[in-house]
């Protein structure tokens, strides 16, 4: 929703303009706007639109009840609340990871992530201490550019 251009929504009332009482936005002028700032469109139907735009926007909710991983080759992907946490070779590196690192939201990783969603496999809560995570076998097929490469050009567009 590229600030309710595509929509027909009105900058002055989504705050994103400022338009005195009764004069029509900039968007209005270039007929961008149905007109909801000087009164030729009813709130309700402005309100409706910017609903309809916003649930385009909705993020799906993250399906496990805690941190979940994906192997790709040698590395295992860790991955929490659509946040990459991180990338690890071993248990040990696995134990560290978890304490000393937050992860932040990303929308680009969010993307990524909901592609292949289907493919993780939950971590289960004893995992980081020294269980055989990194020794099983990988379901995840292997592609031309990995899901880490990815993540990697998507921080360096930020």
């Amino acid at each position: 929703m590229a600030a309710g251009g595509d929509y027909g929504l009105c900058h002055a009332v989504l705050e994103l303009e400022k338009a005195k009482a009764g004069n029509a936005c900039f968007a209005r002028q270039l007929k961008k706007c149905r007109g909801a700032c000087v009164g030729a469109e009813p709130m309700v139907a402005h309100s409706m639109r910017l609903l309809e735009g916003l649930s385009k926007l909705r993020l799906k909710a993250w399906p496990f009840t805690g941190p979940a991983y994906l192997k790709e080759g040698e590395e295992v992907l860790l991955v929490d609340n659509w946040c990459f946490l991180g990338a690890v070779k071993s248990d040990e590196e696995l134990s560290t990871l978890f304490e000393k690192q937050k992860a932040q939201f990303d929308r680009d990783t969010y993307r990524i992530l909901s592609k292949v969603v289907s493919k993780m496999k939950p971590l289960a809560t004893g995992r980081a201490r020294g269980s055989p995570l990194l020794n099983r076998s990988s379901q995840f097929s292997k592609s031309r550019v990995s899901l880490r490469h990815k993540w990697e050009l998507a921080a360096a567009h930020r």
